[in-house]
């Protein structure tokens, strides 16, 4: 009775092995590094720019991940890729404004030793500067001195 329970229990787990084997998914591809447009490195190159005339440069850091709306996978990866650039800039002096999901990437005030650091990393898309816009309505008709009221 032990024999053919043993035997039974041995039959499962050899079957299941070879057919966990059998199926087994093939190991995923690395991911090839991103290749930057002309006008992507123009913007790194107007940032590094910056940096080096004014002493820091406030950026935007755009990682190469595509957008996935409403997915925890996706936030999980940006905020890795966060973590692994910061990381790689903790030598230097760098100010963190802000993180970003839904564009993948993320705000920081660096020198442009930081920012030479950031360029060379393979998963950076591009870097742009960061400005403040201020947008104010358009008068819908002009003013004149008869209409002022006192």
């Amino acid at each position: 009775m032990k024999n053919k329970i043993f035997l039974i229990v041995w039959m499962f787990l050899a079957i299941g092995f070879l057919t966990t084997n059998f199926y087994a998914q093939e190991p995923t591809p690395t991911p090839t590094p991103y290749v930057r447009t002309d006008a992507e490195n123009a913007l790194i190159e107007k940032a590094i720019e910056a940096a080096r005339r004014d002493g820091k440069a406030r950026v935007i850091v755009v990682f190469d991940e595509p957008y996935v709306p409403n997915s925890p996978e996706y936030v999980a990866r940006v905020t890795a890729l966060q973590n692994e650039l910061l990381e790689r800039l903790v030598p230097y002096q760098i100010t963190l404004r802000f993180l970003y999901t839904v564009i993948p990437g993320l705000s920081l005030e660096g020198s442009e030793a930081a920012l030479l650091v950031i360029r060379d990393s393979p998963r950076v898309r591009y870097i742009e500067l960061d400005a403040v816009i201020h947008i104010t309505p358009p008068r819908t008709k002009p003013r004149s001195k008869r209409s002022r009221v006192f």
